[in-house]
């Protein structure tokens, strides 16, 4: 077990109340054994001058990462605050963050990583929260991370896209910038209303990244501060090949509610991208000879050209 700085020693750096955290971690885990400790020694790692809360949620993992997690809890009883459950509730249709973190979640800023991945920057969170305090017209953060592939580094574009440090909605959907899910740190009042139609989508990560570009902009550090891991286990690879069958439904429905959740702030650049993924989705449709399809996917792509 990694030397740590004991619950006193973190919360005597602390100059605010620590019943009003400004940062609440959402941390979602799922059979994690062999990475949750990571996960939580990057937490605990974090040097501040503002109190945070860690929300972890096991949903009923099969494995020890329940008890890791209670083990901790023992340790930081005031920061760790755990729900562990008995009956796996992702198969029951909940959206895990949302309805078991989100909701509960105090801080003004909510800080994502989950139990598989893990921050590396004892300073990340004090870099964030520092410019997005100084920089109100900024609805989120994120950082450059490192991808893992069972351990093996992978070699590959940590931002994808020319790299843009002050990103809007209209560059993250034109440049089609890559954000991890464990660097991101957003303002928590943007996301207190959760659409019904994002329950219907299988993964909420680019949803939030265009809720919240679209009211805001997003500052990236270029600093590594965080790994991404990729193993056979993690859901990013067992339902890779579900998610490309689905990729051009999935993205259109995201972005069609979008329009309205902006309130057609943003239609111009959503628009733009909507019509690439309907021509692709039109393609598709030839191929098959679905000629109804085809027309139906090209009208689609005049009325976005329209608006």
């Amino acid at each position: 077990m990694a030397i740590l700085r004991t619950e006193d020693e973190i919360i005597s750096s602390w100059r605010s109340d620590i019943a009003h955290p400004v940062v609440s971690i959402s941390c979602i885990t799922y059979n994690h054994e062999a990475y949750i400790q990571d996960a939580l020694i990057g937490f605990l790692i974090q040097e501040t001058n503002f109190p945070f809360e860690i929300l972890i949620h096991d949903d009923a993992s099969t494995d020890g990462t329940a008890d890791v997690i209670r083990r901790y809890e023992a340790m930081y009883p005031t920061l760790i605050k755990p729900i562990c459950q008995t009956e796996n509730q992702y198969s029951q249709g909940k959206r895990i963050s949302a309805d078991f973190n989100f909701s509960r979640a105090t801080g003004d800023y909510i800080a994502l990583c989950e139990g598989d991945d893990y921050w590396t920057d004892k300073a990340k969170l004090h870099k964030q929260i520092s410019f997005l305090n100084k920089n109100p017209g900024f609805s989120m953060s994120s950082h450059s991370i490192r991808f893992e592939f069972d351990g093996v580094v992978e070699k590959r574009k940590q931002y994808a896209g020319a790299p843009v440090i002050n990103a809007g909605l209209d560059e993250v959907l034109g440049k089609g910038l890559f954000i991890a899910l464990n660097s991101i740190v957003f303002r928590r009042k943007y996301f207190l209303d959760i659409p019904p139609w994002l329950y219907k989508l299988p993964g909420w990560h680019k949803a939030l990244i265009y809720m919240m570009t679209g009211q805001g902009k997003n500052h990236h550090f270029m600093q590594e501060m965080g790994v991404k891991r990729r193993h056979s286990g993690g859901m990013t690879v067992r339902l890779k090949k579900a998610r490309e069958e689905t990729y051009l439904s999935r993205n259109i429905y995201l972005l069609e509610n979008l329009k309205s959740y902006l309130s057609h702030t943003k239609d111009v650049p959503i628009n733009k991208k909507l019509k690439k993924l309907y021509f692709r989705q039109a393609l598709q449709a030839l191929m098959k000879l679905k000629i109804i399809d085809v027309f139906q996917n090209i009208l689609h792509m005049l009325k976005c050209s329209v608006l």
